[in-house]
């Protein structure tokens, strides 16, 4: 998710810093579009990942611990009672 985010914030700046290029007219229209097409790109894999997360992650009602499914293969088996 850490390389989601950071492509989402570099997709953003490179947005922001070709604006000006654009409202010069030294880039095209075209150019403009994917870049900010990129930028929504990486925003809807970066939300993708956060759901991915949420469904992977066990929230105990009574003590608030969590646990991520994917960092350990031992306890995902002992808390599903099967081989993951």
């Amino acid at each position: 998710m850490q390389l989601s985010q950071a492509r989402v914030e570099f997709a953003h700046r490179k947005v922001e810093r070709n604006e000006a290029l654009f409202a010069k007219q030294l880039i095209s229209a075209q150019e403009r579009d994917e870049m900010v097409t990129q930028a929504k790109l990486h925003e809807e894999e970066l939300n993708k990942d956060k759901e991915n997360l949420k469904l992977r992650t066990i929230l105990s009602r009574s003590t608030g611990w969590s646990w991520n499914g994917a960092s350990c293969r031992e306890t995902c088996s002992v808390w599903t009672n099967r081989s993951c």
